[in-house]
């Protein structure tokens, strides 16, 4: 077998598990606690400042994203309320999700001491400039993220020292 169509199948396996699974989010726009998330103030502006995550049963289910570094997504989610933004992590350390175009699938590697998520596999659907621009966002916080920690209903991704993601669980 070659390695594109090998590469073909491991994609095509990857995407179908995770269209079969749930939506990861579910509209949190009426959601008083989805609008009153605490920030810190400075270059830790969406950090939890909470405790690392060990063990991947402690986050397991599903988080909708709240901001990208400093930037809150509330004025994308104003501008396209029916898109869902987030992430569901199995108890094996599955991951998956919609990053506001397309889905994706990784897997969380707590034992990692360089890459905290295998690389990302996407669908490849196009979409609005600001969505598209988000969802590159959204991928390299994944890939550069090197730590995650979480406090009450909040999930951070950083990397030496600097928040790259926020998200809050999905009660």
């Amino acid at each position: 077998m070659n390695l594109t169509r090998a590469l073909t199948i491991m994609l095509a396996l990857g995407l179908s598990a995770c269209q079969s699974q749930k939506p990861c989010c579910e509209a949190l726009d009426d959601d008083p606690a989805f609008h009153s998330v605490e920030y810190n103030s400075g270059a830790d502006a969406q950090k939890p400042t909470g405790v690392r995550v060990t063990n991947i049963s402690e986050i397991a289910g599903a988080w909708t994203l709240v901001a990208l570094g400093t930037e809150r997504v509330g004025e994308i989610r104003a501008a396209h309320p029916n898109v869902e933004l987030g992430i569901t992590f199995a108890p094996d350390g599955g991951a998956w999700g919609l990053s506001g175009v397309n889905r994706f699938r990784t897997k969380l590697d707590l034992a990692s001491k360089e890459l905290l998520f295998t690389p990302v596999i996407s669908t490849k659907m196009a979409g609005p400039a600001d969505l598209m621009q988000l969802e590159g966002t959204f991928h390299d916080a994944m890939r550069r993220a090197r730590e995650i920690e979480f406090r009450g209903d909040l999930l951070a991704l950083s990397a030496y020292g600097s928040t790259l993601a926020t998200f809050r669980r999905v009660k």
